[in-house]
Protein backbone atom coordinates (compact mmCIF):
# COMPACT_ATOMS: atom_id res chain seq x y z
CA UNK A 1 0.00 0.00 0.00
CA UNK A 2 2.80 2.38 0.97
CA UNK A 3 4.72 1.60 -2.21
CA UNK A 4 1.59 2.15 -4.34
CA UNK A 5 1.08 5.59 -2.81
CA UNK A 6 4.75 6.43 -3.24
CA UNK A 7 4.68 5.39 -6.92
CA UNK A 8 1.49 7.38 -7.50
CA UNK A 9 3.02 10.53 -5.99
CA UNK A 10 6.22 10.03 -8.01
CA UNK A 11 4.32 9.64 -11.30
CA UNK A 12 2.14 12.65 -10.48
CA UNK A 13 5.19 14.83 -9.89
CA UNK A 14 6.80 13.63 -13.13
CA UNK A 15 3.61 14.42 -15.08
CA UNK A 16 3.32 17.81 -13.38
CA UNK A 17 6.88 18.68 -14.40
CA UNK A 18 6.29 17.46 -17.96
CA UNK A 19 3.11 19.52 -18.26
CA UNK A 20 5.00 22.59 -17.08
CA UNK A 21 7.82 22.02 -19.55
CA UNK A 22 5.27 21.52 -22.37
CA UNK A 23 3.64 24.86 -21.56
CA UNK A 24 7.01 26.60 -21.50
CA UNK A 25 7.81 25.08 -24.89
CA UNK A 26 4.50 26.37 -26.26
CA UNK A 27 5.07 29.97 -25.11
CA UNK A 28 8.65 30.00 -26.39
CA UNK A 29 7.84 28.51 -29.82
CA UNK A 30 4.26 29.60 -30.60
CA UNK A 31 5.17 32.37 -33.06
CA UNK A 32 7.85 30.23 -34.74
CA UNK A 33 5.33 27.41 -35.29
CA UNK A 34 2.66 29.76 -36.66
CA UNK A 35 5.11 31.38 -39.10
CA UNK A 36 6.45 27.99 -40.18
CA UNK A 37 2.94 26.62 -40.76
CA UNK A 38 2.04 29.62 -42.89
CA UNK A 39 5.16 29.14 -45.00
CA UNK A 40 4.41 25.43 -45.48
CA UNK A 41 0.87 26.27 -46.60
CA UNK A 42 2.02 28.97 -49.01
CA UNK A 43 4.52 26.60 -50.65
CA UNK A 44 1.84 23.92 -51.12
CA UNK A 45 -0.49 26.49 -52.68
CA UNK A 46 2.33 27.53 -55.00
CA UNK A 47 2.79 23.89 -56.05
CA UNK A 48 -0.93 23.60 -56.74
CA UNK A 49 -0.94 26.68 -58.94
CA UNK A 50 2.12 25.50 -60.84
CA UNK A 51 0.46 22.16 -61.52
CA UNK A 52 -2.64 23.88 -62.88
CA UNK A 53 -0.59 26.36 -64.93
CA UNK A 54 1.55 23.67 -66.52
CA UNK A 55 -1.37 21.24 -66.88
CA UNK A 56 0.76 18.57 -65.27
CA UNK A 57 -0.69 15.06 -65.07
CA UNK A 58 1.73 13.98 -62.33
CA UNK A 59 0.09 12.64 -59.14
CA UNK A 60 0.73 15.41 -56.61
CA UNK A 61 -0.60 14.92 -53.09
CA UNK A 62 -0.84 18.07 -51.02
CA UNK A 63 -1.51 18.35 -47.28
CA UNK A 64 -3.12 21.76 -46.94
CA UNK A 65 -4.73 21.69 -43.51
CA UNK A 66 -1.93 19.54 -42.02
CA UNK A 67 0.69 22.29 -41.76
CA UNK A 68 0.21 23.09 -38.05
CA UNK A 69 1.09 19.49 -37.23
CA UNK A 70 4.27 19.25 -39.31
CA UNK A 71 5.45 22.70 -38.20
CA UNK A 72 5.07 21.69 -34.55
CA UNK A 73 6.83 18.35 -34.98
CA UNK A 74 9.69 20.15 -36.72
CA UNK A 75 10.03 22.43 -33.68
CA UNK A 76 9.92 19.51 -31.21
CA UNK A 77 12.18 16.93 -32.92
CA UNK A 78 15.93 16.74 -32.36
CA UNK A 79 18.65 16.58 -35.01
CA UNK A 80 19.06 12.82 -34.53
CA UNK A 81 15.35 12.00 -34.97
CA UNK A 82 14.25 10.03 -38.04
CA UNK A 83 11.08 10.00 -40.12
CA UNK A 84 9.24 7.28 -42.07
CA UNK A 85 6.46 8.91 -44.10
CA UNK A 86 3.49 8.13 -46.32
CA UNK A 87 2.69 9.31 -49.84
CA UNK A 88 1.25 12.53 -48.36
CA UNK A 89 4.61 13.70 -47.10
CA UNK A 90 4.97 17.15 -48.68
CA UNK A 91 4.20 19.10 -45.46
CA UNK A 92 6.90 17.18 -43.57
CA UNK A 93 9.47 17.57 -46.34
CA UNK A 94 8.93 21.33 -46.26
CA UNK A 95 8.73 21.64 -42.47
CA UNK A 96 11.90 19.67 -41.83
CA UNK A 97 13.98 21.27 -44.58
CA UNK A 98 16.01 24.45 -44.66
CA UNK A 99 14.86 27.49 -46.63
CA UNK A 100 17.49 26.87 -49.34
CA UNK A 101 15.82 23.52 -50.13
CA UNK A 102 12.27 24.84 -50.63
CA UNK A 103 12.62 25.50 -54.35
CA UNK A 104 14.19 22.08 -54.93
CA UNK A 105 11.23 20.44 -53.13
CA UNK A 106 8.82 22.30 -55.40
CA UNK A 107 10.81 21.16 -58.43
CA UNK A 108 10.70 17.53 -57.30
CA UNK A 109 6.89 17.52 -57.40
CA UNK A 110 7.11 18.35 -61.11
CA UNK A 111 10.12 16.05 -61.78
CA UNK A 112 12.52 18.86 -62.70
CA UNK A 113 16.25 18.03 -62.74
CA UNK A 114 17.27 20.64 -60.17
CA UNK A 115 15.27 19.07 -57.35
CA UNK A 116 15.65 17.38 -53.99
CA UNK A 117 15.84 13.88 -55.51
CA UNK A 118 16.93 14.94 -59.02
CA UNK A 119 13.39 14.43 -60.32
CA UNK A 120 13.54 10.67 -59.72
CA UNK A 121 10.95 10.27 -56.95
CA UNK A 122 8.24 12.85 -57.52
CA UNK A 123 5.80 13.95 -54.85
CA UNK A 124 4.67 10.68 -53.28
CA UNK A 125 8.12 9.25 -52.49
CA UNK A 126 10.29 12.35 -52.23
CA UNK A 127 12.59 12.52 -49.22
CA UNK A 128 15.07 15.13 -48.09
CA UNK A 129 17.54 12.79 -46.41
CA UNK A 130 19.51 15.68 -44.93
CA UNK A 131 16.46 16.58 -42.83
CA UNK A 132 16.10 13.15 -41.23
CA UNK A 133 13.56 11.66 -43.64
CA UNK A 134 14.83 8.12 -44.10
CA UNK A 135 11.92 6.65 -46.04
CA UNK A 136 8.69 7.53 -47.84
CA UNK A 137 6.26 5.21 -49.59
CA UNK A 138 3.27 5.38 -51.89
CA UNK A 139 2.16 1.90 -50.74
CA UNK A 140 -0.52 1.94 -48.04
CA UNK A 141 0.97 0.98 -44.68
CA UNK A 142 4.37 0.12 -46.13
CA UNK A 143 6.29 2.82 -44.27
CA UNK A 144 5.04 1.60 -40.86
CA UNK A 145 7.10 -1.60 -40.84
CA UNK A 146 10.10 0.15 -42.36
CA UNK A 147 9.87 2.74 -39.59
CA UNK A 148 10.32 -0.01 -37.01
CA UNK A 149 13.52 -1.10 -38.74
CA UNK A 150 14.78 2.46 -38.62
CA UNK A 151 13.88 2.72 -34.93
CA UNK A 152 15.70 -0.53 -34.17
CA UNK A 153 18.96 1.12 -35.21
CA UNK A 154 18.33 4.45 -33.52
CA UNK A 155 21.06 6.36 -31.76
CA UNK A 156 20.64 6.97 -28.03
CA UNK A 157 18.00 9.62 -27.27
CA UNK A 158 16.71 9.69 -30.85
CA UNK A 159 13.12 8.96 -31.83
CA UNK A 160 11.57 7.66 -35.05
CA UNK A 161 8.37 9.39 -36.15
CA UNK A 162 6.11 7.08 -38.19
CA UNK A 163 3.38 8.87 -40.12
CA UNK A 164 0.19 7.03 -41.07
CA UNK A 165 -3.51 7.69 -41.64
CA UNK A 166 -7.02 6.50 -40.86
CA UNK A 167 -6.90 4.22 -43.91
CA UNK A 168 -3.56 2.54 -43.22
CA UNK A 169 -4.48 1.65 -39.63
CA UNK A 170 -6.98 -0.82 -41.15
CA UNK A 171 -4.01 -2.80 -42.44
CA UNK A 172 -2.71 -5.73 -40.40
CA UNK A 173 0.74 -4.15 -40.59
CA UNK A 174 -0.36 -1.42 -38.18
CA UNK A 175 -1.44 -3.81 -35.43
CA UNK A 176 1.66 -5.94 -35.86
CA UNK A 177 3.81 -2.82 -35.76
CA UNK A 178 2.47 -1.46 -32.48
CA UNK A 179 2.73 -4.92 -30.86
CA UNK A 180 6.35 -5.20 -32.07
CA UNK A 181 7.17 -1.64 -30.98
CA UNK A 182 5.88 -2.33 -27.48
CA UNK A 183 7.56 -5.74 -27.27
CA UNK A 184 10.93 -4.21 -28.20
CA UNK A 185 10.19 -0.95 -26.37
CA UNK A 186 11.22 1.01 -29.44
CA UNK A 187 11.51 4.82 -29.27
CA UNK A 188 8.78 5.53 -31.81
CA UNK A 189 5.86 7.92 -32.21
CA UNK A 190 3.03 6.83 -34.52
CA UNK A 191 1.30 9.91 -35.94
CA UNK A 192 -2.18 9.04 -37.24
CA UNK A 193 -3.47 11.81 -39.52
CA UNK A 194 -7.21 11.21 -39.47
CA UNK A 195 -8.86 13.18 -42.27
CA UNK A 196 -11.80 10.73 -42.49
CA UNK A 197 -11.02 9.66 -46.05
CA UNK A 198 -9.22 6.78 -47.73
CA UNK A 199 -9.31 7.16 -51.51
CA UNK A 200 -13.02 7.64 -52.31
CA UNK A 201 -14.61 6.43 -49.10
CA UNK A 202 -15.20 7.95 -45.67
CA UNK A 203 -14.73 6.01 -42.44
CA UNK A 204 -18.48 5.67 -42.02
CA UNK A 205 -18.80 4.14 -45.49
CA UNK A 206 -15.99 1.63 -45.27
CA UNK A 207 -15.65 0.33 -41.70
CA UNK A 208 -16.66 0.35 -38.06
CA UNK A 209 -14.94 2.63 -35.58
CA UNK A 210 -11.41 1.74 -34.47
CA UNK A 211 -10.88 3.00 -30.94
CA UNK A 212 -7.15 3.69 -30.90
CA UNK A 213 -7.27 4.79 -27.27
CA UNK A 214 -8.49 1.37 -26.08
CA UNK A 215 -6.19 -0.45 -28.49
CA UNK A 216 -3.20 1.47 -27.14
CA UNK A 217 -4.25 0.86 -23.55
CA UNK A 218 -4.52 -2.89 -24.14
CA UNK A 219 -0.86 -2.94 -25.15
CA UNK A 220 0.44 -0.48 -22.57
CA UNK A 221 1.24 2.16 -25.19
CA UNK A 222 0.77 5.85 -24.36
CA UNK A 223 -2.00 7.49 -26.40
CA UNK A 224 -3.03 11.09 -26.99
CA UNK A 225 -5.65 12.56 -29.30
CA UNK A 226 -5.41 16.00 -30.84
CA UNK A 227 -8.97 17.14 -31.41
CA UNK A 228 -8.31 20.57 -32.93
CA UNK A 229 -5.71 21.00 -35.65
CA UNK A 230 -6.16 24.76 -35.24
CA UNK A 231 -5.03 24.79 -31.60
CA UNK A 232 -1.28 25.35 -31.52
CA UNK A 233 -1.42 24.98 -27.74
CA UNK A 234 -3.02 21.53 -27.88
CA UNK A 235 -0.76 20.31 -30.69
CA UNK A 236 2.50 21.59 -29.23
CA UNK A 237 1.95 20.47 -25.64
CA UNK A 238 0.84 16.96 -26.62
CA UNK A 239 3.58 16.52 -29.24
CA UNK A 240 6.20 17.78 -26.79
CA UNK A 241 5.11 15.33 -24.08
CA UNK A 242 5.01 12.44 -26.56
CA UNK A 243 8.59 13.16 -27.70
CA UNK A 244 9.82 13.06 -24.10
CA UNK A 245 7.91 9.88 -23.23
CA UNK A 246 8.88 8.05 -26.43
CA UNK A 247 12.36 7.41 -25.08
CA UNK A 248 10.81 5.07 -22.51
CA UNK A 249 7.64 3.79 -24.20
CA UNK A 250 6.12 3.84 -27.73
CA UNK A 251 3.62 6.62 -28.36
CA UNK A 252 0.51 6.95 -30.54
CA UNK A 253 -1.00 10.32 -31.41
CA UNK A 254 -4.23 10.53 -33.40
CA UNK A 255 -4.85 13.90 -35.04
CA UNK A 256 -8.26 14.98 -36.31
CA UNK A 257 -7.86 17.21 -39.35
CA UNK A 258 -9.29 18.10 -42.73
CA UNK A 259 -7.31 18.02 -45.97
CA UNK A 260 -8.22 21.08 -48.03
CA UNK A 261 -8.14 21.57 -51.80
CA UNK A 262 -8.88 19.18 -54.64
CA UNK A 263 -12.34 18.26 -55.85
CA UNK A 264 -15.82 18.63 -54.42
CA UNK A 265 -18.46 16.07 -55.33
CA UNK A 266 -22.04 17.24 -55.72
CA UNK A 267 -23.57 14.33 -53.82
CA UNK A 268 -20.97 13.81 -51.09
CA UNK A 269 -19.17 15.58 -48.29
CA UNK A 270 -16.24 17.78 -49.30
CA UNK A 271 -13.16 15.65 -49.84
CA UNK A 272 -9.64 16.11 -51.09
CA UNK A 273 -6.69 13.98 -52.13
CA UNK A 274 -4.62 15.51 -54.86
CA UNK A 275 -3.30 18.82 -56.00
CA UNK A 276 -5.90 21.08 -57.55
CA UNK A 277 -7.88 24.28 -57.09
CA UNK A 278 -7.75 25.34 -53.44
CA UNK A 279 -11.21 26.02 -52.02
CA UNK A 280 -10.00 27.48 -48.72
CA UNK A 281 -6.60 29.07 -49.34
CA UNK A 282 -6.12 31.33 -46.35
Amino acid sequence: MYLDIKNYISKSLINLKLNLLARIFYFKNKLLIIESAQTIKEIMIKISRLKIKEKSELPIHLAIGHENLSATISAVKTNDDCFSLTHRNIHFNIALSKIKDYERIINETLLYDNSINNGNYGCMTMRNRKSGIKYTSSILGNNISVGLGIASGNLNNSVTWIQTGDGAIEEGAFYEAIVFAKSRNLPVIFIIENNNWSLGSSIKERRSEINIKYLSKSLGIDFQKIKSINSIFEISTKIYKARKRALNNPQIIEVNLKTLGGQKSLDREYQSYHCGIIKEEL
